[in-house]
């Protein structure tokens, strides 16, 4: 769990959003979100 806070942080990311949004997606049987910004996930995919 700590590279998870670890990341949100460095991204400034709020750390108690992220969990709230993880919770949602557990009980709606929806994915996770992700740990990864928009942008860095398109280049990721782009290369």
């Amino acid at each position: 769990m700590s590279y998870r806070l670890t990341t949100l942080n460095l991204q400034n990311r709020n750390v108690l959003d992220y969990l709230t949004l993880a919770v949602r997606a557990h009980r709606t049987g929806t994915p996770a979100p992700s740990l990864l910004l928009k942008s860095a996930t398109q280049a990721a995919l782009a290369a």
